[in-house]
């Protein structure tokens, strides 16, 4: 067994619990993005921990009005985490290795996402 694969795990997995057990009240009391406290815009990473929470309770609808990337970025994490845990119990790295055929490709498409989400995000809150 290894003990980095179950450390990145420990935290992914503290991440959820946190989440599940956070409500969205709770969250929204704390201040959490300087950007948006300095602007009262959001950035490109508003609303990802109320996104979070509501993917930990089940509402998918609420977490992607909250961030659209939410529910991309929690699969992601949800894949690290299986694939943490397995590395940790000794599975092949390279029967792990789910890259995918041109990663230039799926990061650009991400930021794509990413930016294009916040971009018509900030469009609607000015206008």
């Amino acid at each position: 067994m290894k003990r980095g694969p179950f450390f990145s795990a420990a935290v992914v997995l503290g991440v959820f619990v946190l989440t599940f057990l956070l409500s969205i009240p709770t969250v929204e009391k704390v201040p959490l993005c300087f950007f948006h406290h300095l602007t009262g815009l959001d950035c490109p990473g508003c609303g990802l921990v109320r996104s979070f929470i509501s993917l930990s309770h089940g509402e998918l609808r609420e977490a992607v009005r909250y961030n659209a990337m939410g529910p991309l970025l929690y699969l992601f994490f949800l894949a690290y985490l299986i694939r943490s845990l397995a590395l940790g119990f000794g599975k092949d790295p390279a029967r792990l290795s789910w890259n995918l055929p041109r990663p230039g490709l799926a990061y650009g498409l991400f930021a794509f996402l990413f930016w294009g989400q916040w971009l018509l995000k900030l469009v609607k809150e000015i206008s």
